[in-house]
């Protein structure tokens, strides 16, 4: 492992934003919006949120709501969760945030199969998925967070009827979802499109490199029954 690696994966544990199963004593199932957030808003989780662009982009366009971004691994939270804390922040409990700090939003470096140990039926408004690992081999196709594996989970944890947003470069693992999906909206070419609505046009590092090579970026929207 790098140090530099290593040291974010250190660092992390300290953010007041981040959460995991190495939190022993911190249980938010069921409190989010009392204990963390401090209001009403909807709950938005993005998982396999990688180095959280898409979270950090969502929870500053839309202050009104909030954002969790889920993922296993620590190094690759700790940009947009560093990104999210005002520079004097350091250490301190959850929710205790000073000013300049990005209030709406969280992070939790946990297996997505683990979901069900954060968060209480029905505290979850809506779920983006954006730009998954495709996990192509059939042999792993349960480990795709669009298969009825997760999809059950995701049921659990959101209300009912809840929007799920699934964005993508990937055809075959596109075409998968419209296999075992539902969808109200699908899109096939994303920016191709002459108008599309506000969080689609949020550009990440990796959404940003599909599409210089060429490829669309797909994009489908179900609710979760």
């Amino acid at each position: 492992m790098g140090r530099n690696k290593s040291t974010q994966i250190d660092e992390v544990k300290n953010f007041v934003n981040v959460f995991s199963d190495w939190g022993e004593d911190i249980d938010m199932k069921g409190k989010w919006r009392d204990e963390y957030f401090g209001n009403d808003g909807k709950i938005i989780v993005e998982m396999g949120c990688g180095w959280g662009q898409y979270t950090l982009a969502l929870a500053a366009k839309y202050p009104e709501h909030n954002f969790i971004g889920v993922d296993r691994k620590a190094d690759r939270i700790w940009m947009s969760a560093k990104k999210a804390l005002a520079e004097e922040e350091k250490t301190g409990l959850p929710g205790e945030f000073c000013d300049g700090a990005l209030k709406n939003i969280a992070f939790l470096q946990i297996e997505a199969q683990n979901l069900t140990k954060w968060f209480s039926e029905g505290e979850v408004d809506e779920i983006w998925v954006t730009f998954p690992d495709p996990q192509p081999k059939p042999c792993k196709a349960n480990k795709r967070l669009i298969s009825p594996r997760f999809l059950e989970i995701y049921k659990t944890v959101c209300k009912a009827g809840a929007t799920l947003h699934l964005k993508t470069d990937n055809k075959d693992f596109f075409d998968y979802s419209l296999d075992i999906l539902e969808p109200e909206e699908v899109i096939w070419d994303v920016h191709g499109q002459d108008e599309i609505q506000e969080s689609l046009k949020i550009l990440t590092f990796y959404e940003q490199k599909f599409m210089a090579k060429g490829i669309p970026i797909k994009y489908l929207r179900v609710n979760l029954q």
